[in-house]
């Protein structure tokens, strides 16, 4: 019980949320699609049962060895290869459900790295907000002494305090999307986890040319499409079954029987034939299930390419965004509020001119903030495109 309680006291990283979240039930639900996925193939993977027909009279004595008549069994004998095929899906099936998994596992991961994102982001808006609520309680108070002197004009009071009061409610707005994001993130963790700061340590990689390369490396070996390519695998094994099955089992029957003249033993051999029903519809339908997953995986392969080539170029320009934001623009913009504040302080600024000033730090810094935002997306988009975590900076 401490140890739960020290961990929930620790500020949440990334990995601390990953580990959580694959004990959570958002986690579970997702692999027991797959388990799911495999029991519906499981269907024609063994032989059939043998039959038994027991014929009994009524026995003198309630005798059973008195009153048998007969005793027949029958099976299916497993001569056609439907068996083999369907036993075959299913081993496709099982390798196909492991590299779907890392798949899902990538896709939860994402999916979690980007409420982790917006936890962050929403944190980050409040602190500004905030920030923003106390210079603004600075100014009114300087504002307020130039007014008992009679250095400043009640008008500039007002403007202050409207301002301010407009200010509050913008904070108490940024404290719910504080609160809207946890609940989010929290949704992928087991039940009354939570959670009080984050420590954000991510970093985004460099845009370099030898990522990009990198990441076309991996392309084709994604889970995602190793994994549509075992699926064509698995509709040949299943059209196989499916075309097989026309050709009937024969039925081998025997057992001893007991007639007027003595016991004796028969043994006979049927065999359905397969005049009307040839088990057409299946065909038909493994046909064309076997011709669109072809057709999915070649579209697949063209639709990753350009989805991983639209997101690395969105991924490079908010990278190369937020870079000049946080190093050039955001330090020019933060000493000019303060010259400019000081200014005001010492009567050669307006508060109009100081307001304008603050304004415009404040947005840039959001601005930052909605860049790094799109910088994450795009690589999420990216790692979560290819399926794989080798990619993860």
């Amino acid at each position: 019980m401490l140890m739960w309680l020290m961990l929930v006291a620790q500020p949440l990283t990334l990995e601390r949320a990953w580990e959580l979240a694959l004990e959570g039930p958002r986690w579970k639900a997702m692999r027991e699609e797959l388990a799911l996925r495999e029991a519906e193939v499981l269907e024609g993977a063994y032989w059939e049962n043998p039959g038994m027909v027991l014929d009994v009279e009524e026995a003198p004595q309630g005798r059973l060895q008195d009153g048998l008549r007969s005793l027949r069994v029958s099976w299916a004998l497993p001569l056609s290869p439907t068996t083999w095929y369907a036993r075959r899906s299913v081993r496709l099936t099982r390798a196909q459900n492991r590299l779907l998994e890392e798949a899902m596992e990538v896709d939860l991961r994402a999916q979690v790295a980007r409420a982790f994102v917006a936890a962050y982001v929403a944190r980050e808006r409040l602190a500004l907000e905030q920030h923003r609520l106390a210079i603004l309680d600075t100014l009114l108070a300087y504002t307020r002494r130039r007014l008992e002197k009679g250095r400043s004009h009640p008008a500039e009071l007002a403007r202050l305090q409207a301002r301010r009061a407009r200010q509050q409610v913008i904070v108490e707005e940024a404290h719910v999307d504080v609160v809207r994001a946890d609940q989010e993130l929290r949704s992928f963790f087991p039940e009354g986890m939570s959670f009080d700061s984050l420590a954000f340590t991510m970093e985004l990689p460099l845009p370099r040319d030898s990522l990009q390369e990198a990441i076309r490396s991996v392309l084709y070996e994604s889970p995602r499409l190793l994994a549509l390519s075992k699926e064509i695998d698995r509709q040949k094994a299943l059209k196989g079954k499916a075309d097989w099955a026309v050709v009937p089992n024969p039925e081998l029957e025997g057992g001893p029987q007991r007639g007027p003249e003595g016991d004796f033993i028969t043994i006979g051999l049927s065999l359905s034939l397969p005049v009307f029903e040839r088990n057409q519809a299946e065909r038909a339908f493994r046909r064309a299930r076997l011709r669109q997953v072809q057709y999915a995986f070649a579209a697949s392969k063209i639709q990753m390419e350009r989805l991983i080539e639209a997101a690395w170029e969105r991924f490079r320009h908010a990278w190369e965004h937020q870079r000049r934001l946080r190093t050039e623009i955001l330090p020019s913009l933060e000493t000019s509020f303060e010259s400019y504040r000081e200014g005001y302080m010492r009567g050669r600024f307006d508060l109009t001119t100081l307001l304008d000033v603050q304004d415009e730090l404040l947005e840039t810094h959001l601005q930052a903030l909605d860049v790094e935002v799109r910088a994450w997306d795009a690589w999420l988009e990216i790692y979560e495109t290819l399926g794989t975590k080798e990619v993860w900076p």
